[in-house]
């Protein structure tokens, strides 16, 4: 079988915006107000920093219901050097290892 993943499942970095919301509060209500929407929007979710990806062209609805949030600009991995990208990957894994020691212990 073949699956045609095209930028509507994926879109670029490019296509999209971060919002970091400073509670679980507005997060919670942001996720929720996509999730209502009567048209399919992308968006996907980092929990543990209270931020969700979203599309540019669907800011609109965030800004419309007043919610509150610091902008975070997306950039594609293919655009920085091997070198830029090997540190992102060393810290996401870090992080990554910080949150499965946590739940390990018990604390998350």
């Amino acid at each position: 079988m073949w699956i045609e993943i095209d930028d509507e499942l994926f879109p670029p970095a490019s296509e999209l915006v971060g919002l970091r919301f400073d509670s679980k509060e507005e997060f919670w209500r942001c996720e929720q107000l996509i999730w209502e929407q009567p048209e399919w929007c992308y968006y996907h979710a980092y929990r543990d920093t209270n931020t969700l990806a979203v599309r540019k062209r669907d800011l609109h609805i965030v800004t419309d219901a007043g919610l509150k949030y610091t902008e975070i600009e997306f950039v594609d991995l293919q655009d920085l050097s091997p070198e830029e990208v090997a540190q992102i990957q060393r810290e996401a894994i870090q992080k990554g290892m910080e949150i499965l020691r946590k739940r390990a212990r018990g604390e998350e």
